[in-house]
């Protein structure tokens, strides 16, 4: 998770401490620090306002003592006013100073630290309520704006993600799809699925013929149905026959498993018929003896 992004700046100017010890500052925690940290030389007061969700401080502000000089350094997060922290850090500074015993300060340079927050807080106090209303207003309505425009953004972004799930799908699909057809052609698959059928005594099994020929069971199935569309097999009351006409023996076909088996069956009898039949002359096969007539 990213952090919150924040700038740190400080307020530092000389002071003068006198006597021969650091002077022991815990009263200062009354001014609501956290922690005061110590030393024989110097004081670091901390107070922390807010933590980011890494718990690292967020909104903080440090002050520091020593012999020789008093600085504040503070954050300010996005979205915070930078003169309005700056305003805040200097007032806290200037508390801690005025609890300080035997201290002294430059007032040109400490006036030097402190007046931009100052003029601030004038140039603030002097704007009127009415244009403060006004300015919270229109930051309240764009606010509003804002949300509805990040609401409409999310929900055109699930749009879109959902949208590209079903194109992915649908491609992947298509590749798979053009990946079959590239492997082999439709007239080469009717080929294979005739020349299959012939040598082996009018039988098929699209599983072993799939596996023989390294096609997918589905491709097979589209090639058996081109041959029914086609007219090179009809269907007939329980079964499926070859067509006559056809440069290939007459094929039976049983219908036996609607998962990817068809059985094709002939009878020795019926494709001995059918192949006297084909060698007779066609003037033989239409006419009759007289004794049938009479």
């Amino acid at each position: 998770m990213p952090q919150e992004s924040k700038t740190v700046h400080e307020i530092r100017f000389p002071i003068e401490l006198k006597g021969k010890s650091f002077p022991k500052l815990d009263h200062l925690s009354s001014l609501g620090f956290d922690s005061i940290q110590q030393t024989r030389s110097s004081c670091l007061l901390s107070k922390i306002d807010s933590r980011d969700m890494h718990g690292n401080p967020l909104l903080f502000c440090q002050i520091k003592l020593d012999r020789n000089e008093a600085s504040a350094k503070y954050s300010c997060p996005e979205g915070c006013h930078p003169q309005s922290r700056r305003l805040r850090a200097a007032i806290l500074l200037l508390r801690c100073l005025r609890l300080v015993p035997n201290l002294k300060a430059s007032a040109s340079e400490a006036s030097a630290a402190l007046l931009p927050s100052l003029e601030f807080s004038e140039r603030f106090s002097l704007e009127p309520y009415e244009s403060l209303l006004q300015k919270i207003e229109v930051l309240s309505s764009e606010q509003k704006k804002a949300q509805l425009q990040r609401q409409r953004l999310i929900a055109e972004a699930e749009r879109c993600s959902f949208a590209c799930a079903s194109l992915e799908k649908e491609n992947e699909a298509l590749k798979a799809r053009v990946k079959q057809l590239e492997a082999v052609s439709d007239r080469h698959l009717q080929e294979l699925l005739l020349e299959w059928v012939a040598s082996h005594q009018g039988a098929i099994s699209l599983p072993k013929f799939s596996a023989a020929n390294n096609i997918p069971i589905a491709r097979c199935e589209e090639g058996l149905a081109l041959l029914l569309r086609k007219g090179i097999l009809v269907e007939l009351p329980g079964k499926l026959e070859a067509a006559p006409g056809v440069s290939h023996e007459r094929l039976l076909m049983q219908k036996k498993s609607v998962l990817g088996k068809i059985q094709l069956g002939l009878s020795s009898l019926a494709s001995s018929i059918f192949q006297k039949s084909l060698e007779k002359p066609p003037q033989q096969r239409n006419s009759k003896k007289p004794e049938e007539r009479s």
